[in-house]
């Protein structure tokens, strides 16, 4: 498909609005210079007969063989000629056209204008001539239509602003909606809060807050099978691991266990834990999106909750002989509930340990620095390509280098959910260690005590 060029309505709006004032003045102005040419063409031929009359009026017994001067009409120039008539030989087409009648109007082309001529003949065998240029007329005639016209040119402009500011005013309420559609959190449903000023408008925010509320119940419909089914495979597969336990205990402490049984148990034990992992994420997921929308957000002291969430997870880094070392550790406060927090941070330390080989480097700082919390957890793992990035932060979405590694592929779903439900934002980069480096930014709480530490401390 071919990209879509999408222009503004009040653009739109404007250039119609343009083109029509551009036509209807073209109209007028064709109308109003034409009907003012004809009007004065007539009122200055009448003038020049009368010039022509009077004339030879006062000529009558002079003996006037040749005359020429300008004179001015109004504000058209005249040309006022009299000269000798010779029929047999007419020096001009206006002495042939007085050879055939008394008195008229004659029409001359001249190289860039064309002239009117009003001639008369007189009792002493002369012709009176009173000449007017086209172009004179024509120049007053424009200038009698743009006076006529002035007050529509500067009409027009001031139409448009007046239109354009109209425009801005009426659409105000479409931006106001289009900017809280725009600040509103992916899972937030409650209905628009834009007073609509038109039938349109109303129609509008009512069908959104309709589709609001379909979603917000789909989702509740979602949240429950997902809480019901995780609830529903706890209890069974709780009961499988004890009961393969037993078993396993059973056979070993007969002597029948075998190595092909001990790495039968193994694969077992390891796909039980990783439906258990699963299925706890699953209601770690549930639980955090239905408790979205409730009150319980507290300033939290992250940095002790980073210390608890290492103490927990101790075992697994002796177990692994991994090095923690913990570096630029501020004590700061954010705005959080708890147990959203604890989640986030013990999901990215529990890859950083799953992910990080024995005997690796786990690396964890934390900076408050102009009201923003930086919390950075780095391992010396295999990292992540960048071309993934995004691609984590999907639900059951599982890297093709990790299959063999216990996980459900929603650990980073939980945490990039619960990190914008705190208005934060989340970073994925290549660590110093070689593996991947995880980049936490929050608000920091206003009003808590600050005390910076920089003790580094391994494990």
């Amino acid at each position: 498909m071919g990209k879509v060029h999408l222009f503004s309505l009040v653009n739109r709006i404007l250039l119609l609005f343009a083109a029509l004032v551009l036509v209807l003045f073209l109209i007028i102005f064709i109308f109003a210079y034409t009907t003012t040419k004809s009007e004065y063409e007539q009122k200055v031929y009448y003038k020049i007969e009368r010039v022509g009359i009077l004339l030879e009026r006062e000529l009558r017994g002079a003996n006037v063989q040749s005359y020429q001067r300008r004179y001015k009409i109004g504000e058209v120039t005249t040309i006022i000629r009299i000269e000798q008539k010779n029929c047999r030989q007419p020096a001009t087409p206006v002495i042939a056209a007085a050879c055939n009648q008394v008195s008229g109007f004659i029409a001359e082309e001249l190289k860039n204008d064309h002239i009117d001529t009003y001639y008369l003949n007189t009792s002493n065998n002369s012709v009176i001539q009173v000449s007017v240029l086209h172009s004179h007329i024509n120049a007053y005639v424009l200038k009698l239509t743009s006076q006529i016209l002035l007050p529509y040119l500067i009409i027009s402009p001031l139409a448009i602003i007046a239109l354009f500011i109209f425009l801005l005013n009426s659409l105000k309420p479409l931006r106001t909606l289009e900017q809280e559609i725009q600040k509103r959190e992916p899972n937030y449903f409650e209905p628009l809060t834009t007073s609509p000023s038109s039938t349109e408008l109303s129609s509008l925010v009512n069908t959104l807050n309709q589709m609001f509320e379909r979603a917000y119940q789909f989702q509740l419909q979602q949240q429950q099978f997902i809480a019901n089914a995780a609830h529903e495979l706890r209890t069974p597969l709780t009961a499988l691991n004890l009961h393969l336990q037993i078993l396993k205990n059973q056979l070993a402490s007969g002597g029948e266990m075998q190595p092909p049984e001990q790495q039968m148990f193994s694969e077992l034990e390891q796909r039980l834990q990783r439906l258990q992992l699963l299925v706890n994420q699953m209601m770690s997921l549930a639980h955090q999106e239905k408790m979205n929308h409730e009150p319980g957000k507290q300033p939290v002291e992250l940095s002790a909750l980073v210390k608890t969430c290492i103490e927990q997870l101790y075992p697994s880094l002796e177990k692994k002989q991994l090095n923690l070392y913990i570096t630029d550790f501020e004590k700061s406060w954010i705005v959080a509930r708890p147990d959203q927090l604890n989640s986030i941070v013990m999901n990215i330390l529990d890859n950083a340990i799953k992910y990080t080989p024995k005997g690796g480097l786990i690396s964890i700082s934390l900076k408050d620095h102009n009201s923003q919390t930086t919390l950075i957890i780095e391992d010396s793992g295999p990292g992540i390509d960048e071309s993934e990035y995004q691609n984590v932060f999907q639900r059951f979405y599982r890297l093709n280098n990790a299959q063999d590694i216990i996980g459900s592929g929603l650990g980073l779903a939980i945490v990039h959910q619960a990190v914008q439900q705190l208005h934060g934002s989340i970073e994925l980069s290549r660590s110093m260690l070689g593996g991947l480096a995880v980049i936490l930014t929050f608000k920091s709480a206003a009003n808590t005590p600050r005390v910076a530490t920089n003790t580094p401390e391994s494990h």
